[in-house]
């Protein structure tokens, strides 16, 4: 093709002449993009794959992703509450129930409060001395307190807990049998009472267990926004009488407050598009 075109580097004299070589160059232009095509595809990646990743470097390496920024002011809160006679009053059930205030704080003017976990803690004594308190095994005393955290007098979950243990349902929970068509026929009653056992105090089967881990799944992202000007309470329900040695009930919050103009800019970054 080369001769081809060596032969026809002169001018062309006729308009024949002029189209064989118009005809070569299209031909030499097609074969140098192929030629290019090939070589982009030995260097991108074998076929089906994508091109190599773009290799960059962070000055400071892992250090920076470390670092927190002084935009954000980091928020702990960690309050406890001495037992009370009331909590081993034999009169305590779950239709008269105690219900308390662990601590609250308000979140300041202007700022924006990231909830991002918060512990409820039964303390029990160690028996060495008497301020040396220890932390109640998991799910301890959950059948007799419960507790609720709130952000500007709301709870920021659909939550269902049923700290009192319900009777055994014979039947689909979905095509529940009408009380009275077995022996035993309050058993429907008595589910109803176990579903309601926090209800006299207000919050019902939102209660939170004594456990370490916040509410949803284990290990995905957690957070409670509270605006300027919100109260950040921790509250707890005490709904059967405590006979166990209790030393004390524990209960804390952290996250973040971070100027609003500077959050409002953050959450629309990360909004669902």
């Amino acid at each position: 093709m080369n001769d081809a075109l060596r032969h026809h580097s002169m001018r062309p004299s006729s308009p024949d002449e002029r189209g064989r070589a118009l005809e070569i160059l299209s031909e030499l232009v097609t074969e140098r993009k192929l030629v290019l095509q090939g070589a982009a595809g030995q260097s991108a990646a074998p076929p089906g794959m994508g091109a190599p990743p773009q290799l960059g470097h962070t000055p400071g390496g892992d250090l920076v992703e470390a670092v927190q920024h002084p935009a954000f002011t980091t928020v702990e809160y960690f309050f406890r509450a001495l037992p009370e006679d009331a909590w081993s009053n034999i009169g305590l059930n779950p239709q008269n129930p105690i219900k308390f205030e662990l601590g609250a704080f308000q979140v300041p003017k202007e700022q924006i409060f990231l909830l991002m976990d918060y512990e409820f803690v039964a303390l029990q004594q160690s028996g060495v001395d008497p301020y040396d308190f220890q932390q109640a095994d998991p799910y301890r005393f959950s059948g007799f307190m419960g507790f609720d955290v709130r952000v500007g007098a709301r709870r920021m979950g659909n939550l269902f807990y049923q700290l009192d243990p319900a009777p055994v349902q014979f039947s689909r929970p979905s095509f529940d049998r009408p009380a009275g068509t077995r022996r035993g026929g309050s058993a429907e009653f008595n589910r109803a009472a176990a579903n309601a056992f926090g209800s006299v105090a207000g919050e019902g089967s939102s209660l939170l267990p004594v456990r370490s881990n916040v509410q949803g799944a284990r290990g995905l992202p957690f957070t409670m926004i509270g605006q300027g000007g919100d109260q950040v309470s921790l509250s707890v329900v005490i709904f059967r009488r405590i006979t166990a040695a209790l030393a004390g009930i524990q209960g804390s919050v952290s996250g973040y407050t971070i100027h609003q103009n500077t959050a409002s800019a953050l959450l629309n970054r990360i909004r669902p598009r």
